[in-house]
């Protein structure tokens, strides 16, 4: 009965790409740490390669390699770290138990972690036609999608399902008071 939040990027995740790009960035580069926000993907790149390591060495358990071992050992006694050489572990286990594919790790001439979202905004293009009527009259009824289409009963239906299972539209009401709206994101 209580509510779940269910986020299309794991928050212990995204906070542990940015301890590490905090404690692991070149400090000697003048470029920021970037956090990019697309419609598929989250971004985290910082300056600096990787030091001793390989990509493959992170998908396993490593040892840590510093680069900046004071900042790290503040970020380690205000708990922001928990143990050395496992965050990029703890990225992987939570983007998968977020629903997210692995992310990607990067390393050339700096340091980027992709994640992709664990929503899938793909749809055909019968789906888009309903996900645009849905734009303009904010709100349908499945006798309406029906009619657009010019399909059956049992077609539309399983579009709007399919576009439910997507979380792009969202199924208001029941029997003949159902409606259909788009989700906000």
């Amino acid at each position: 009965m209580e509510r779940e939040e269910i986020f299309e990027y794991p928050l212990r995740a995204i906070r542990e790409i940015i301890v590490n790009a905090v404690a692991h960035r070149d400090y000697s580069s003048k470029s920021p740490v970037y956090i990019r926000i697309f419609e598929d993907r989250l971004e985290v790149e910082n300056p600096g390669n990787l030091l001793e390591l390989s990509i493959d060495d992170l998908k396993k358990p490593h040892r840590s390699v510093l680069r900046n071992p004071k900042i790290a050992e503040v970020l380690y006694y205000i708990g922001f770290i928990e143990k050395w050489g496992t965050g990029t572990l703890v990225v992987i286990k939570s983007c998968l138990e977020n629903g997210n594919d692995e992310p990607i790790f990067e390393s050339n001439g700096t340091f980027k972690v992709i994640i992709h979202s664990s929503v899938n905004f793909q749809f055909n293009e019968i789906e888009g036609k309903i996900l645009e009527y849905l734009k303009e009259k904010k709100v349908a009824r499945r006798k309406e999608i029906e009619k657009l289409l010019g399909v059956k009963e049992s077609t539309a239906r399983r579009y709007l399902e399919n576009l439910q299972k997507k979380g792009l539209v969202s199924k208001v009401g029941k029997g003949r008071e159902t409606k259909y709206v788009i989700v906000e994101i």
